[in-house]
């Protein structure tokens, strides 16, 4: 019997696109290889031989995740030359939970698993170090050109930028007190603007 042919990088991410869906809509814990297979019109063998073990296929679905929500705001921040503008604009981003790359209810589902697999932690860490990165970036830039007067160390900023997206991005998907992404975007925006000496 000749070998199954290879995936192309677009049947590839079809798969992990879909079972990102499946997550999101059922929950990891609710997720299985079935669900996946019938979202796509697929077998379970079928993935089972590209992917291995759903745990495999999980975890090559958020590593995509990932990858996408760092290239999407890398794109944006190329895109912006004035230091506050890309700070923003990149706030913004992660807390949307990366526009394009998934809903927050994805993200929470990735942070939940992460605590618990460490080589889900791996990978979310890396997420987190390409934002950090790309922001740090901008905040040095604003700092050379005069723009932004910090009110203490960069890499304090950086951690409590981070630390405000978290918890706003969280209520933000439970939907405590009715708020929304936009609304908790511009609270982090806020919190940003301080930091950095800069008027929001």
């Amino acid at each position: 019997m000749s070998p199954r042919p290879r995936l192309t990088p677009s049947e590839q991410d079809r798969i992990l696109d879909a079972t990102l869906e499946v997550i999101a809509d059922r929950g990891l814990a609710d997720t299985r290889l079935l669900d996946v297979g019938r979202a796509l019109g697929r077998s379970t063998g079928t993935l089972q031989h590209y992917f291995g073990a759903r745990e495999d296929l999980v975890s090559s679905a958020f590593r995509r995740l990932g990858e996408r929500a760092v290239l999407g705001a890398r794109a944006l921040a190329d895109d912006l030359d004035d230091p506050w503008e890309r700070v923003k604009a990149l706030l913004e981003f992660i807390v949307a939970g990366g526009a394009g790359a998934g809903d927050r209810r994805i993200w929470l589902e990735y942070w939940n698993a992460a605590g618990r697999d460490d080589r889900l932690r791996a990978e979310a860490t890396a997420v987190y170090g390409g934002w950090r990165r790309l922001i740090g970036t901008a905040i040095r830039d604003g700092l050379r050109s005069g723009r932004f007067t910090l009110r203490s160390s960069a890499g304090e900023v950086m951690r409590t930028l981070l630390a405000v997206i978290d918890g706003m991005a969280l209520h933000a998907a439970l939907g405590t007190g009715g708020l929304t992404s936009d609304v908790a975007a511009r609270a982090v925006v806020r919190v940003a603007a301080g930091e950095l000496g800069v008027s929001a």
